[in-house]
Order: C-alpha cells, then structure tokens, then sequence
C-alpha cells in the first residue's frame, strides 16, 4: 500500500534512463508520498519510506527513509521502523497468496 497525498506529481522523464531503460519511478509497499511533492525520472523509493511535503525526489531513497527539502536529502534513516513492521509484511504476503488461489 502506498499513500499519496494532494498536489503530488509522479511522472517519467524521458530524456534519462537506468539501467533497464526505464525512466518512471517505482515506489515501495508502506510508502507516505506528502503533499505537493515532485518523484520524477528513473528513481527507486524504497520500502517504508516517507517523502516530506514539497520535496522533489531525483535521487534513490533507500527503505526505512524520511527525505525532505529541494532537491530531497536523507533527514533520517530508520525512521520509519514499526514493530508491526514484519507482521505488516507477512499479513500483506498471505492476503496475496490468497488473492491468487
């Protein structure tokens, strides 16, 4: 589950590619997207993350990140650690695993 909030731009830019040649973002289950935000190009959002208001994301956020500020910058790491963490996760596996059967 990812959370998006209002006024949020998520877009490719396709003057830049990784890798694989993608240039949209790919953003991690149990991630807070905040208000007015910008996530834009080839960029991976990890796991657990939190991207603060007005941010604008153009670089990887590890998992368990807060990012903040223009360009966004790592605030804190394991920030986002819940001890629901690991149930969160295998309850989300099963309910997967039982959607396909």
């Amino acid at each position: 589950m990812v959370t998006i909030q209002q006024n949020v731009t998520v877009g490719a830019n396709f003057g830049k590619a990784d890798e694989q040649g993608r240039t949209f973002p790919r953003i991690g289950d149990m991630t807070t997207i905040c208000a007015g935000a910008v996530v834009t190009g080839p960029v991976q959002i990890g796991e657990f993350c939190c991207v603060g208001a007005n941010a604008v994301v153009v670089e990887p956020v590890p998992d368990g990140t807060l990012v903040g500020g223009v360009p966004a910058k790592i605030i804190r790491t394991g920030a986002l650690e819940h001890p629901w963490r690991t149930a969160m996760s295998n309850a989300i596996a099963q309910w997967e695993q039982n959607l396909h059967r």
